[in-house]
């Protein structure tokens, strides 16, 4: 199942950070299947979603999220149309929006006045694909 996610999520992905970000996912057996799914980008762990920090906290905490939530997002953000998902305000949403082939370049410098009220991990791959795109963020 998870291979299947990952290819939908990395062909969604845009031509300019296709072959920098990837998506993982681990299971821990010992523990009924619980894990985490993380992201990198240019081999560097740079989000990661565990079930295990969040339970540890008991309640929503900003920024921390589990593997759960994640899936339960993409599984939004792929069977949603993409106009309606630019508008979220689900953190791992607004990352896959910012990772998608379909956000013009328009679109991304329009997202600038709102970008600062978002989570610090919305920001840095905000500006990751600024960047990327040769926008200045």
């Amino acid at each position: 199942m998870w291979s299947k996610i990952r290819k939908q999520l990395n062909d969604l992905t845009c031509e300019s950070l296709k072959n920098r970000v990837d998506f993982h996912a681990s299971n821990y057996r010992a523990h009924e299947g619980i894990g985490r799914t993380y992201i990198t980008v240019d081999g560097h762990e740079v989000y990661n979603m565990c079930t295990f920090k969040r339970d540890l906290y008991g309640v929503k905490k900003e920024g921390v999220y589990s593997q759960v939530e994640f899936g339960e997002a993409v599984q939004i953000f792929t069977n949603s149309p993409f106009d309606q998902m630019i508008d979220s305000d689900n953190t791992m949403i607004q990352i896959l929006v910012l990772l998608d082939r379909r956000l013009g370049k328009r679109r991304l410098i329009e997202m600038k006045t709102t970008i600062d009220q978002t989570e610090e991990i919305v920001r840095y791959f905000y500006t990751l694909r600024c960047e990327a795109e040769g926008i200045q963020a």
